[in-house]
């Protein structure tokens, strides 16, 4: 009884102005994890933040539940793609992770759009949902280029196994290019090659 008080007061109070300001920490963290050659771990570091946030953003026992259930097989197996790559490990950590977001993306969508005047947390929730629109799509370009390594041309990354593919968290070098084009600023540094490619851009 107690905790469903607690999550239900949680949930009404800027709960996602906390979303968008972890959900920049951690684009933030990016970088630095780069530098301490930790980037391997920065996947497991944002499913357990999602997880934590589609909880608490969650008004139901339903939801939270939910978040767990699909939250859960998305760390385990992205720590079985860390212990041993493979591409059957990588593909339905992928999965399961988009799975995941999708639910997280949905459950903030629906705060978003709940009844009452606009306020600063629905202004959040509508850039979370821009954002985790983002994310999404960088695993699943990542996705396609751990089945083929040549789906994309970078002028800064080369990838040519799946262990170097895992060890340098190439899927979030992927989230530069999808904020690039989500955002139609078109660099032309990293480029889709391949019809499967192309199309997932485009789209």
């Amino acid at each position: 009884m107690l905790g469903e008080r607690f999550w239900h007061r949680y949930s009404q109070e800027d709960r996602n102005v906390s979303l968008l300001v972890s959900l920049i920490g951690l684009f933030v963290l990016y970088p630095v994890m780069v530098e301490l050659g930790a980037v391997r771990f920065y996947r497991l570091i944002l499913v357990v933040e999602l997880i934590l946030a589609s909880i608490s953003l969650g008004t139901t026992r339903r939801h939270r539940n939910l978040a767990l259930g699909l939250g859960g097989p998305a760390i385990l197996f992205q720590m079985m793609v860390f212990s041993a790559p493979s591409h059957l490990y990588l593909f339905i950590a992928a999965i399961a992770t988009l799975f995941f977001f999708g639910f997280v993306i949905t459950v903030v969508y629906r705060s978003m759009l709940a009844p009452g005047k606009v306020t600063v947390d629905k202004l959040a929730a509508a850039v979370n949902v821009y954002l985790l629109l983002g994310l999404a799509w960088a695993i699943l370009y990542g996705l396609i280029a751990s089945f083929d390594y040549g789906a994309f041309a970078a002028t800064t990354t080369e990838i040519q196994t799946l262990e170097q593919y895992v060890e340098l968290g190439a899927e979030f070098i992927f989230v530069y290019f999808s904020f690039v084009t989500l955002t139609t600023l078109g660099y032309g540094d990293m480029l889709p090659m391949t019809p499967l490619a192309q199309t997932a851009a485009w789209m």
